[in-house]
């Protein structure tokens, strides 16, 4: 076999698109490396299953901001993830009889999407699974909880409120990690505050680790654990504060960060000299 022959089965493999993929109803995610699109709502009620299950690993699945409601006989979540490396976007999952999402793989991005008003948690992670990354995201009017898992999990610009559970529930008996880049939504660099995030089935032994990033730069914050203040950290050049831990022992119902307040600068005052 010639090097031109080579060279022409190598550039076109490389040059193969990913596979498109329809998606109508109800299924199983199952090619890895398929782009899958959502074409339209999905309304419906399926008996001893999972709505979708995205089993495949570094698939791209765009929901173009259809909606997935799926009320299944029994306690079946609207989306169940146990691939590795996806990413799901624009959509929302609501009013269904499991978890809105129902994470179990690892590295998966989800983004530009709602869960809403499911009778489980708007999102549940397995305590199998790691490095999952959240990202512009609404939790609301859930049963359940907001968010509810025990694995390391990155979220950013969220918003989650008015669940009947708690916003953040950690069901721990091992240090967990929640990593916060960039300004949640309904936070601000000078308040940012985690709501009725504990639960009375937690450890003795729990402990919240907390990574912040994009805030003021060579700021001090002052760290709260139920009103008390805990620690004071500065913030470097590049607006990132040291991790701290919080002890979730003593029934933690509020987490606060906020940053030191900046004495306004005073202007010199001049006067005004007259020469005749």
């Amino acid at each position: 076999m010639n090097k031109y022959l080579l060279f022409l089965i190598a550039f076109t493999l490389v040059c193969i698109p990913a596979v498109a993929i329809d998606v109508t109803t109800c299924g199983t995610l199952d090619q890895d490396g398929a782009t899958y699109n959502l074409l339209n709502d999905i309304n419906t009620t399926l008996s001893n299953s999972n709505c979708l299950t995205v089993s495949a690993s570094n698939i791209i699945f765009n929901g173009n901001d259809h909606n997935i409601q799926f009320l299944g006989a029994g306690y079946w979540d609207n989306i169940l993830i146990t691939g590795n490396n996806n990413t799901l976007f624009n959509f929302t999952s609501n009013y269904g009889d499991g978890f809105g999402v129902y994470i179990k793989g690892n590295n998966n991005s989800i983004h530009n999407f709602e869960s809403s008003g499911n009778m489980g948690d708007g999102i549940d992670s397995d305590t199998a699974s790691e490095s999952n990354y959240i990202n512009n995201f609404t939790l609301i009017n859930n049963i359940g909880n907001g968010y509810a898992g025990i694995s390391p999990i990155i979220f950013k610009d969220g918003t989650i409120y008015n669940n009947i559970g708690k916003a953040i529930w950690w069901n721990v008996n091992k240090p967990i990690f929640i990593n916060v880049f960039g300004i949640i939504a309904q936070w601000s660099q000078d308040n940012l505050t985690w709501y009725n995030i504990d639960d009375s089935s937690q450890s003795n032994m729990a402990t919240a680790y907390f990574n912040l990033t994009n805030l003021y730069l060579l700021r001090n914050y002052t760290v709260y654990n139920n009103s008390i203040a805990v620690s004071t950290l500065k913030t470097d050049g590049l607006g990132v504060l040291p991790q701290f831990s919080i002890d979730l022992s003593n029934l933690t119902t509020e987490i606060k960060v906020l940053a030191e307040a900046v004495a306004p600068i005073k202007k010199k005052k001049h006067r005004a000299i007259i020469i005749n």
